[in-house]
């Protein structure tokens, strides 16, 4: 854990994405795949969070790994990509739709903000249904 909040280590490849993480989470340790992501968290303790964007290939298939060994995973997407959330909140993330991850990223890394779950935006099972989110891409 740094002074600044939990240690934080990010599969953020889009660099629109990783300049947002970076204004909330000047600390964040950015890693390019899912081997480096899984390396990064050796030994980081319990204090440390996986931030991953969700549409990246191979990462619903990590998330099983690393939470299955511990691992808090925070994962972000498309709250219209319901399929995609809801195989990755199956895999044991903690999922937020993009827009509401950005909005309120350091009280979720603090574990202050739960995640989305219920009815999809459209009236389907689904996981996004935060009155703050509803609608926004």
């Amino acid at each position: 854990m740094t002074a600044g909040g939990p240690t934080v280590v990010a599969l953020v490849p889009d660099l629109m994405d990783r300049s947002r993480v970076v204004a909330a989470v000047p600390h964040a340790r950015f890693v390019s795949d899912v081997a480096a992501l899984a390396k990064a968290l050796v030994g980081t303790g319990r204090e440390a969070v996986a931030l991953v964007d969700l549409g990246r290939e191979d990462v619903v298939a990590a998330i099983e790994a690393l939470a299955s060994g511990g691992a808090r995973v925070v994962g972000f997407g498309s709250h219209v990509d319901t399929d995609l959330l809801d195989r990755a909140r199956a895999a044991g993330a903690e999922v937020h739709p993009r827009s509401r991850l950005f909005r309120s990223l350091p009280a979720i890394l603090a574990g202050d903000a739960r995640p989305a779950a219920g009815p999809a935006i459209d009236g389907t099972t689904g996981p996004t249904t935060d009155p703050t989110t509803e609608g926004e891409p």
